[in-house]
């Protein structure tokens, strides 16, 4: 295991650094999940990097 792993994200991925970065915050302040920033952020990751994240790894045809 590096310590990407146990970071529980991958070096130059910024979409899991992000998710990760959420996470930890809840686990700091479990009440910071009910803020509406906190939401507002966890819905524009969503919306901005999963897609892009996935597009970038969408399997090519050959």
């Amino acid at each position: 295991m590096n310590d990407d792993d146990e970071q529980g994200w991958i070096d130059g991925d910024l979409a899991s650094a992000l998710y990760v970065a959420l996470d930890r915050l809840e686990e700091l302040d479990p009440e910071a999940r009910k803020e509406p920033w906190f939401k507002y952020l966890e819905k524009a990751v969503d919306r901005t990097l999963t897609p892009a994240v996935e597009k970038a790894f969408k399997p090519t045809k050959h």
